[in-house]
């Protein structure tokens, strides 16, 4: 369930779903929100059911995090499983609170976004992120990064042959624990079965895993097209 604390933002993304720093300056009413939350949880009491609760823009933390934290306490438990996150841009100066609030409710864990030329405007706001994604790292949070496959960043990273697709990030993905690892918006020419390149589903292959086992198929072979790779 996303939770849009405003409809504004202070960047200003070309791809962007909203309206950037021109969106209406509307910003949540947290009595409100918490009323319709515990209203719906009553429609829906089915005791084991799970739910996730996302912050979401605009740019979520434009509100003070005092008022996401009064959110988090008035309806946490609500279901029995239950979590929290946040997907923002991290331009902005990176305080204590904030860091508090990520890895307490949100379960230290943050998603964010790199994008070639349609995010950024300049080497300022970019250098905020990328100071700030470092430091969150550091403190060992963990990361989910969302990229747009726009014409431009495939064209700087060609997408040579339907599993060939690589980015230069500005440090290397080390995953040394248990992680979850999002892709996101990917669109695919058919599903149909992966017997032939020509006419395979998405699949994704990273090197530097070892993932030795098949997928749903006809052809349990290692030469079969899944082998070794990430549906």
């Amino acid at each position: 369930m996303y939770l849009k604390t405003t409809e504004t933002c202070q960047l200003n993304c070309a791809h962007c779903f909203t309206s950037g720093r021109s969106g209406q300056k509307i910003y949540w009413n947290t009595d409100k929100l918490v009323d319709w939350i515990h209203r719906f949880r009553k429609e829906k009491p089915a005791p084991h059911d799970a739910i996730h609760m996302e912050f979401h823009g605009g740019e979520p933390f434009l509100v003070p995090v005092g008022q996401m934290r009064k959110v988090y306490d008035a309806c946490d438990g609500l279901w029995d499983q239950m979590s929290w996150g946040a997907t923002t841009n991290l331009v902005f100066k990176l305080k204590d609170e904030h860091k508090e609030f990520i890895k307490g409710p949100l379960g230290n864990r943050l998603g964010t976004s790199w994008d070639r030329k349609i995010r950024f405007e300049n080497n300022t706001q970019y250098n905020l992120w990328h100071k700030n994604v470092k430091t969150l790292l550091a403190e060992g949070v963990t990361i989910r990064l969302f990229i747009s496959l726009t014409k431009d960043t495939l064209a700087k990273y060609p997408l040579t042959d339907v599993s060939n697709f690589s980015v230069e990030l500005f440090e290397p993905l080390i995953v040394d624990k248990l992680s979850d690892i999002y892709l996101d918006n990917f669109t695919t020419y058919n599903s149909l079965t992966c017997d032939k390149n020509e006419r395979s589903m998405f699949s994704l292959q990273i090197n530097e895993f070892n993932v030795n086992s098949n997928v749903a198929s006809s052809d349990d072979t290692s030469s079969q097209n899944m082998f070794n790779r990430i549906l």
